[in-house]
């Protein structure tokens, strides 16, 4: 279904909203009507396993958010143990995977109009939340544990961590 600038669906959503429905639904139906800059590997923003994944690097996000402060005041995290371990490097290769999706997910420009060229993507993304987001997904508990020194000021490092997370997502 195509939405007409003068529809009454489009003033109630915004020109954002109804683009970003207009183009799903091409993209739905294989419509060669796709911007000419439409790259078959760029993601729809919209999409609904891609909105799942959000919602598990938001929920990461969380887990950083209470467990950093936790872990710097307490000093807990070598006797947590191994499952403590697994589940924080999990969530840092979620944070990783959702930094390279991004290289890939369409965004909506100042001109209201989704750009699906990954040149300009990266480019955006890279001038946005990158750097944000690359503090936040580096795993300083690992560096640390590999020079084996847990007294060093890496732990309170992690701050990078719990600010990026809550800041970026």
């Amino acid at each position: 279904m195509m939405l007409k600038e003068d529809s009454s669906l489009c003033r109630l959503l915004g020109p954002e909203l109804s683009r970003l429905l207009e183009y799903r639904s091409m993209r739905r139906e294989g419509s060669s009507n796709l911007p000419d800059d439409a790259s078959p590997f760029a993601i729809h923003p919209q999409v609904l396993w891609l909105r799942v994944f959000k919602k598990l690097v938001m929920y990461c996000g969380l887990f950083y958010l209470f467990e950093v402060p936790v872990r710097i005041t307490f000093r807990v995290a070598h006797r947590l143990g191994p499952w403590y371990l697994f589940f924080d490097h999990m969530f840092d290769a979620v944070l990783i995977a959702d930094i390279c999706l991004q290289f890939f997910t369409a965004y909506v420009n100042k001109k209201s109009v989704l750009t699906y060229d990954l040149r300009r993507i990266g480019k955006h993304f890279l001038s946005t939340t990158f750097p944000l987001d690359m503090a936040a997904a580096f795993p300083l508990d690992a560096l640390a544990m590999m020079t084996n020194n847990r007294n060093s000021s890496s732990q309170y490092v992690d701050y990078s961590l719990m600010v990026g997370c809550a800041a970026a997502h």
